[in-house]
């Protein structure tokens, strides 16, 4: 039942950094392009370039990106000093989410391209922050309810 818990706790946050990820990188692309008097037809807007990489960064963090934080987790419980923790935890899923990423593309196309690299590396991060954020909040909330149950 545990693991059933945090696998389901990984798909939210997948869902969620993917959801981080899309944002930004459609607000990025929104802001290259032309006013929409002259834009040209083969000129996505906001909303495709958000649908498009939220699908795609979701299918990817769900199939690469939980089992290679589960495999990150497992690496970390090894180590016990913070600054472990706070400088490791991100490189690993930085490196994790260029290699993962990586080998989709390796696997669709038959080459690894670095650009796709590159942002699976933004979007691992994304994945590490709202990660974070989600722990900081449930750990908060348990801290709240013990205190309410104190009085």
């Amino acid at each position: 039942m545990d693991i059933l818990k945090l696998i389901m706790k990984k798909l939210f946050v997948a869902i969620l950094g993917s959801f981080l990820f899309s944002s930004v990188l459609a607000i990025i692309a929104n802001a290259q392009r032309s006013p929409e008097e002259e834009r040209p037809p083969e000129q996505i807007g906001f909303d495709d370039a958000f649908l498009l990489v939220f699908i795609v960064s979701s299918i990817i963090s769900i199939f690469g990106g939980i089992p290679a934080s589960l495999i990150i987790d497992e690496i970390m419980k090894k180590f016990s000093k913070r600054i472990f923790k706070y400088i490791l935890h991100p490189i690993l899923y930085i490196f994790a989410g260029g290699v993962v990423t990586g080998l989709f593309h390796l696997f669709l196309q038959g080459r690894i391209g670095v650009y796709l690299s590159i942002l699976g590396m933004i979007a691992a991060f994304c994945f590490y922050i709202v990660s974070i954020s989600i722990n900081k909040i449930i750990q908060i909330s348990k801290e709240q309810e013990e205190e309410e149950n104190k009085l």
